[in-house]
């Protein structure tokens, strides 16, 4: 039985913070620490009739980029998250990590 208090605060960001209508385009984006509150959010999102679209990233991405990508490619948007943004109604970026240090090595 998923924990109630994540299905509260999967309703308090589907509800309140983005007020998801019937037929709105949802993407709900997380690294895989915080997929039981994306199921959850996925799940609110269907209740209130919209349409979501679960997108899974992952932390070590972030740390590999920003030690070893160009000036050029840390300012890249990739086509798929610039037609994101651009077209669906709402986006919930949930992040989570086990690893609190993650970024510690990257020099600011």
């Amino acid at each position: 039985m998923p924990d109630s208090r994540t299905q509260k605060l999967a309703r308090l960001l589907v509800e309140h913070s983005t007020r998801v209508k019937e037929n709105e385009q949802v993407a709900i984006m997380g690294w895989p620490e915080a997929l039981p509150l994306m199921e959850a959010a996925y799940e609110a999102v269907l209740e209130r009739g919209g349409n979501p679209v679960l997108l899974l990233d992952y932390a070590l991405n972030d740390e590999i980029l920003l030690k070893k990508g160009s000036t050029a490619q840390l300012a890249y948007v990739s086509p798929i998250h610039r037609l994101a943004f651009e077209t669906l109604d709402a986006i919930l970026k949930i992040r989570a990590q086990s690893n609190t240090r993650l970024l510690s090595g990257v020099d600011p």
